[in-house]
């Protein structure tokens, strides 16, 4: 089993905090969260692992659900916990690592992935750990960057390289990084007992502002990295036009029941 880098996971969380989402980025949140099919009338106990600021946290708890956010970056819940006390909105943030989950068995109605599973290079023991803490009946769901699009796999791919010799993308990455497939996902799942999995792929379009740079990069290194943005974002433009589902979209929706044994 390969296990997480924490320390490097850390710094990179901490390094790119953000304290206020852009209106395009909490409305790509917003749609992502209505494909899931959590049905906000049935106040779920979810498990929002790997929370970070806890944008998905906030959503999930205005609905009336009782949400736990887990993270591994102590300042991240401090954010997250601020700002839900100004949306008056109530969750447990916990300091917590997903490969170590305080948990007992068959706790939650909803365990809820976003953005975090990408951070393991092994998600085999993740999600038996994240299964295990689900209720039989219960939900397993997963936003993810869609590895089953090649264009974000080899842009994956080339980040990890890349990384050992271009600062601006080792302060971007972690050797951790890899996405995963669709059939990948499916066959975890299927190992832990989630089945009746469902999939879909989703791309919101480009970003109304691009990433903002800061000055101690050079010049050319910043020009390179929003150059190959633009052709990342037109090339998934494309993908998004001409492939099936799922391996159209850059973003992957997966959600499954776990299995009464």
């Amino acid at each position: 089993m390969i296990m997480q880098n924490k320390l490097a996971e850390i710094e990179l969380t901490e390094n790119e905090l953000v304290y206020h989402l852009t209106q395009h980025a909490v409305k790509c949140k917003q749609t992502e969260l209505s494909l899931c099919g959590i049905s906000p009338e049935l106040n779920h106990r979810i498990l929002d692992a790997g929370c970070g600021t806890g944008t998905f946290s906030i959503l999930l708890a205005e609905s009336g659900n009782c949400v736990i956010g887990i993270d591994i970056s102590a300042k991240a819940l401090s954010i997250a916990r601020q700002r839900a006390e100004e949306e008056n909105v109530t969750f447990l943030p916990i300091v917590a690592d997903l490969e170590c989950l305080p948990f007992g068995n068959n706790l939650f109605d909803v365990i809820f992935c976003a953005n975090i599973l990408h951070h393991f290079r092994d998600i085999s023991s993740v999600i038996n750990q994240l299964a295990n803490t689900l209720k039989p009946g219960g939900t397993f769901t997963i936003i993810e960057h869609n590895g089953s699009n090649l264009l974000v796999r080899v842009s994956r791919i080339a980040t990890r390289v890349l990384r050992r010799i271009w600062p601006l993308l080792a302060d971007k990455s972690t050797g951790n990084i890899e996405v995963h497939t669709h059939t990948e996902y499916y066959s975890h799942l299927d190992k832990h007992m989630i089945t009746d999995i469902s999939c879909m792929s989703l791309y919101h379009g480009r970003p109304p502002n691009e990433d903002l740079l800061i000055d101690k990069y050079a010049l050319h290194s910043r020009c390179l990295w929003h150059f190959l943005n633009t052709l990342y974002c037109t090339g998934t433009f494309i993908f998004n036009k001409v492939l099936p589902q799922p391996y159209c979209g850059n973003i992957l929706i997966l959600t499954g029941v776990k299995h009464s044994s």
